[in-house]
């Protein structure tokens, strides 16, 4: 999940700084573990895009971002 999660954020069209507990609210029963990283993957609110949430447990870094729709239209900390 981390590796997925780095390499999606990375290239999204909109990236947010999210807090921990917004990732868990967001994720709610979707909240995946890994190794140092926490998350899910959601639709966003504008339901052409994707949303990924992630929190890193080394760093304490939590982004969402959203993938596909048009870049910016999605406001990842809206959910």
């Amino acid at each position: 999940m981390c590796l997925a999660l780095g390499l999606a954020i990375s290239s999204a069209s909109a990236i947010s700084n999210l807090t921990e507990s917004q990732v868990r609210n967001v994720c709610g029963k979707d909240l995946k573990s890994s190794p140092g990283h926490f998350g899910c993957t959601k639709p966003c609110a504008d339901k052409k895009s994707t949303c990924i949430y992630d929190c890193s447990e080394k760093t304490k870094i939590c982004s969402g971002a959203a993938m596909g729709g048009a870049a910016g239209t999605s406001d990842a900390t809206k959910r």
